[in-house]
């Protein structure tokens, strides 16, 4: 009986700079913060879909959760699995779901600021352009750039990995929905300084409001400070796998989900957070405040197709 060769080639990944298990359990770790995140609201996604079963909005947030969730599960099973038969077929999967994950999850952040510029046809409209901007540049990217698969290198090594560095064109495509971001971040921000109730308005009190939400109802600062905490949170990620594409796009190739896959799970989690205290009305508030509902300019509607 002739002894069956062994699934893992040692030498033919250490020639690729390509280390599986490092990778495997870096990705465990965020798909185990990215699932307890599921389980801890879905309280809050029960009351989401219950209230707005046929909201267009809501729809976007499940499709979002399911897609990311997919694209979390598939990548971690196509970073450990010895069955190189099976890669083709979950490349696949990755490369769609995460397409959709991306495109659905910028989609939320369109809702809430056409939530803020109801009343704005221009505004909209504009924000509508840059999410589809947003959703061409993720479909471009995840079909011809970094899904790319070596069978003669995945035989030798016994694992699936990717070999596509097209590194120009995975930074044009990153660097997209960070100016999304940013672009959304800015608008909302000036649409809630100019709400706040402030007697004479000097430069240092609207400062105070851009960046503390001062002399803003309660509702509208914590609509202000989501704001910050997930630009401050992504900006962050999205530069370093930009940096690392710019610098390391060869070796970084290898290792294209590991960056990514930080940047696209806390972006979901985070515009999913910031969708469900904003449909939801929660938010914090102190003893000067005063309670209040979000105006009919910030309120989720049903309409999906028009802009007035």
């Amino acid at each position: 009986m002739t002894a069956s060769p062994s699934p893992l080639n040692s030498s033919s990944l250490s020639s690729l700079h390509y280390d599986p298990t490092i990778v495997g359990y870096v990705l465990s770790g965020i798909l185990g913060a990215f699932v307890w995140d599921v389980f801890s609201n879905i309280g809050y996604d029960y009351e989401l879909l219950w209230r707005w079963p046929v909201e267009v909005p809501a729809a976007t947030y499940l499709i979002s959760r399911i897609s990311t969730l997919i694209f979390s599960i598939v990548t971690l099973v196509f970073v450990v699995t010895t069955d190189t038969a099976s890669c083709a077929r979950l490349v696949t999967t990755e490369k769609w779901s995460v397409a959709v994950a991306i495109s659905t999850t910028s989609l939320l952040f369109f809702w809430r600021v056409r939530a803020v510029y109801k009343d704005n046809r221009i505004v909209c409209g504009f924000f509508f352009l840059a999410w589809l901007a947003v959703a061409c540049a993720s479909v471009l990217h995840t079909q011809f750039s970094v899904f790319v698969l070596d069978l003669e290198q995945i035989q030798q090594a016994g694992r699936c990995f990717t070999t596509g560095s097209y590194s120009t064109f995975i930074i044009a495509s990153t660097l997209v929905p960070m100016v999304n971001d940013l672009l959304i971040f800015c608008a909302i921000t000036y649409r809630l300084m100019a709400m706040a109730e402030v007697d004479n308005p000097t430069p240092k009190k609207r400062l105070m409001v851009a960046l503390f939400g001062k002399y803003l109802p309660a509702f509208s600062r914590t609509l202000l400070q989501d704001g910050q905490a997930y630009f401050l949170t992504l900006v962050p990620i999205y530069t370093f796998s930009m940096v690392c594409y710019a610098l390391y796009p060869h070796t970084i190739s290898r290792y294209t989900v590991v960056v990514a896959f930080p940047a696209i799970a806390f972006a979901n989690l985070m515009a999913c957070k910031i969708y469900r205290k904003t449909r939801l009305g929660i938010h914090t508030a102190s003893e000067t405040d005063s309670l209040v509902k979000p105006s009919r300019a910030m309120a989720f509607v049903r309409s999906a197709t028009s802009f007035t």
